[in-house]
């Protein structure tokens, strides 16, 4: 997993109370493409941005099956701009495409 580069950020970005939505922004990444990604510990979910803060897509719900996302607290792009998520909760790390479409999954409880 590539950590997004954080020397990329042109100007400041300015995270907002989306619709009474966001609770805990917890991590922060860029992508290659412009895209930033923003996970909600509170909310249980991961906000996509496009290269003008605009949000173009949310996904997550709470639970522990596969793309339901528990806590998560970092996010990261790799070089394809596939989106990394580590949850606190359920312990492991999620894979998704930029849509929010689940992938794959690694580590987990016991």
């Amino acid at each position: 997993v590539v950590v997004g580069d954080y020397t990329r950020v042109d100007k400041p970005r300015k995270i907002v109370n989306i619709d009474g939505r966001m609770g805990g922004p917890m991590g922060i990444a860029f992508g290659n493409n412009g895209m930033w990604a923003v996970a909600d510990y509170s909310e249980h979910c991961v906000y996509i941005f496009d290269d003008q803060d605009q949000l173009i897509k949310s996904f997550g719900s709470h639970g522990a099956g596969n793309g339901q996302l528990n806590s998560p607290m970092g996010v990261t792009f790799d070089s394809n701009n596939y989106l990394y998520v580590a949850e606190y909760s359920n312990n492991r790390v999620q894979k998704f495409d930029v849509n929010g479409n689940y992938l794959l999954q690694f580590g987990g409880s016991g």
